[in-house]
């Protein structure tokens, strides 16, 4: 079966790509931005898969890992005709060389599973305990969820695409707070919009389609690595979303699960942050949100 480039830039980070497919994923890499940054995301997933399941002090949720043994059972019958039943069941911590047994044949989207159960993706950022709330699958859909995503890399790649971005300063970050409260027609001056703190530079701000009408986004460039980005749209809350908790942090995992959408609800408006870092988006959020 012809894999698809996906699953060789994985192998590739995974240092299991086949000889014969090498020159095929290097060409791509070599002519394809978004392939550079499909395997830096597969590296950084391995890495954080490694070091979540090194720590003997996490624990998988009984139902959760019930579901992931029987995906593991499922996945041995298939290659294995004396493959015996696994029970799905709590199994004892058994550290890194599960991930060697494994590797070959889980997901994505299994590994990110395993991300969000072990409570790594994100900590709590909110002082009196409300931290981020991950049951709020139904708020964004699939296809929103994948706009937001899709935007964040086509601007974060090229900020010049943002629209109107003369309307809030152009590459002056001294004039985005105001120019913000004028836009929003409300008092913005005390948002902690400066990123430098976290190691990000101001790129560039402007109108969005993403996620509705009336919104900006706003791109940070990492100080170490310009490849890495941050994106944080902010638009007027809208009656229907008054059901998010004023306070709560929330995040919505699409098919892209290496790009969670994080949102939050303050004083009437709504702020969205994704990253190609879910360690630096955590620290974005904890920044942006410091005044509030």
């Amino acid at each position: 079966m012809p894999k698809t480039m996906d699953e060789m830039l994985s192998a590739l980070a995974d240092g299991e790509l086949d000889f014969a497919d090498q020159p095929q994923v290097f060409a791509k890499i070599a002519q394809d931005p978004k392939a550079v940054h499909r395997l830096a995301y597969e590296q950084r997933l391995k890495h954080a898969c490694a070091k979540t399941m090194s720590g003997p002090e996490m624990k998988c949720p009984n139902e959760l890992a019930g579901k992931l043994l029987a995906m593991a059972s499922d996945a041995s019958s298939k290659t294995s005709p004396q493959a015996q039943p696994v029970q799905a069941t709590q199994a004892p911590y058994a550290g890194l060389p599960v991930l060697a047994r494994i590797g070959r044949w889980v997901p994505t989207a299994v590994a990110a599973v395993l991300l969000l159960a072990a409570g790594v993706l994100f900590s709590q950022t909110n002082p009196g305990g409300a931290g981020f709330n991950t049951q709020t699958a139904s708020f964004l859909s699939s296809s929103q969820i994948q706009n937001f995503t899709g935007r964040h890399f086509d601007c974060a790649e090229r900020p010049d695409r943002l629209k109107n971005p003369d309307q809030f300063g152009g590459h002056n970050f001294e004039q985005l707070p105001g120019k913000l409260g004028d836009y929003f027609k409300t008092d913005t001056n005390e948002l902690a919009l400066n990123l430098n703190g976290i190691g990000y530079d101001y790129q560039l701000t402007g109108t969005c389609s993403i996620p509705g009408s009336g919104a900006v986004h706003i791109i940070y460039h990492k100080q170490a690595d310009p490849s890495q980005s941050i994106s944080v749209w902010i638009v007027p809350a809208k009656p229907e979303q008054d059901k998010l908790e004023q306070g709560r942090v929330y995040t919505e995992v699409g098919d892209n699960l290496l790009r969670p959408v994080i949102f939050w609800r303050d004083a009437g408006l709504l702020y969205y942050v994704v990253g190609d870092s879910i360690q630096d988006c955590d620290k974005a959020v904890k920044q942006l949100r410091h005044a509030a």
